[in-house]
């Protein structure tokens, strides 16, 4: 959620270097919700160095933390909170 003229509504924000994020790109982060452009997978590589791979539908949202991810295809959204 996010203040908008004084609303509270439920939105991404986008940032700088972290849109329309395709394969091969790698974010780092404490905390980050991603989102999916279109379908597609990524890794994450959680802090104790283990990862899963996930798939995602296009318009799909998780919150992920103290990981990186890593684009396998499709493309993402991710906002570092």
């Amino acid at each position: 959620m996010i203040s908008v003229g004084g609303q509270m509504i439920q939105a991404l924000e986008l940032q700088k270097g972290n849109v329309n994020l395709g394969s091969g790109s790698v974010v780092d982060f404490k905390s980050a919700v991603v989102h999916c452009v279109t379908a597609g997978d990524f890794t994450i590589t959680w802090s104790d160095g283990t990862t899963d791979t996930v798939a995602m539908l296009d318009n799909q949202d998780v919150a992920i933390s103290n990981a990186s991810v890593t684009v396998d295809s499709g493309t993402f959204h991710i906002d570092t909170l």
